[in-house]
């Protein structure tokens, strides 16, 4: 399979940042610590492109993002219920500061939570437990049911 290097990647690549875009990397494409740094180097030797060709595709990337704007490898963490990792990686990639970081990624899951089934998936603890209770109290009904049939 021939993967590129995502455009956050790059960014962290342009200030300087190797472990951040190997870090980057590996979350967005999956590889191993090993291949994801030989896939870096080699984007370093000029051996492969970059995923996004000019300057305005990295926008272009962020705008069609289904996390609204946050780097790739940020809204997949987002979307496996891992904030402070997401937080991390916008620190990362956009250079900013923690309370920045938080606020965006804040923003996102307040949009994100509120497409509902059409969004990117993001369940909160409260709506992974929600199933659980409905159950819960179904079978306490059931249950008193049965015991006032019997007696």
């Amino acid at each position: 399979m021939d993967h590129r290097v995502c455009p956050e990647a790059v960014a962290a690549l342009e200030r300087g940042h190797l472990i951040d875009a190997i870090r980057l990397v590996r979350a967005d494409t999956g590889l191993g610590l090993a291949e994801a740094k030989s896939l870096v180097e080699r984007y370093q030797r000029g051996e492969i492109d970059a995923g996004a060709s000019d300057a305005h595709a990295s926008e272009r990337h962020r705008a069609s993002s289904p996390a609204h704007g946050l780097p790739s490898a940020a809204a997949a963490a987002l979307a496996r219920g891992r904030v402070i990792e997401a937080i991390k990686i916008v620190r990362r990639v956009e250079g900013i500061d923690l309370k920045a970081a938080k606020q965006r990624v804040d923003e996102a899951r307040a949009r994100m939570s509120g497409k509902g089934a059409t969004g990117i998936g993001f369940a909160g603890p409260a709506e992974r437990r929600r199933p659980f209770a409905l159950v819960f109290v179904l079978v306490a009904v059931l249950c008193l049911a049965w015991y006032v049939l019997l007696t």
